[in-house]
């Protein structure tokens, strides 16, 4: 009888992993195009996700925590990719998303080395404290420098997305 209740737990152990992240790809995606959720509100949820983070005093606030960071961080990235798009030329849009793509994997180089130093040096909160700030300000910074910028479509051949004056 033990092995019949554990079936059902173990079926979602093994079939949830596999769907779940197709159904969160297509959901970002979806949102992301329809600029539902900007990249600017989703880093705010990240944001706030590692706030919590280091406030986290239980396992439970942990994982709930972790889970907004996975959430603003699976909603960034569409909507990210899809602003450098619409913002660069046809004709260089490739080269941009590369560099783009070479610089997240470079923060993915850094940050990890950066956080245990931190980690290791100041404490447990310390790291996701000043990653949320870090990432506050990166927000902060896309809002201002982004404000002029209307995307109506696809930029032109040659010429990047309109900019108001």
């Amino acid at each position: 009888i033990g092995n019949v209740r554990c079936f059902p737990a173990s079926y979602l152990g093994t079939v949830l992993p596999v769907i779940e992240p197709a159904d969160l790809v297509t959901v970002a995606l979806l949102v992301a195009l329809e600029g539902l959720l900007s990249a600017d509100n989703a880093m705010v949820l990240a944001v706030l996700g590692m706030a919590l983070v280091a406030l986290s005093p239980t396992v439970v606030a942990l994982t709930v925590a972790s889970g907004v960071i996975a959430v603003g961080m699976g909603f960034n990235s569409p909507s990210l990719m899809s602003l450098i798009s619409r913002l660069s030329s046809q004709d260089e849009q490739g080269g941009t998303l590369g560099v783009s793509q070479s610089l997240a994997s470079l923060a993915r180089v850094i940050g990890p080395a950066w956080g245990g130093f931190t980690f290791d040096r100041y404490g447990i909160s310390v790291p996701f404290v000043l990653a949320s700030i870090f990432m506050l300000g990166a927000s902060g910074l896309s809002i201002v420098g982004l404000r002029h910028v209307r995307l109506g479509g696809p930029a032109p051949v040659g010429g990047a997305a309109n900019v108001e004056g």
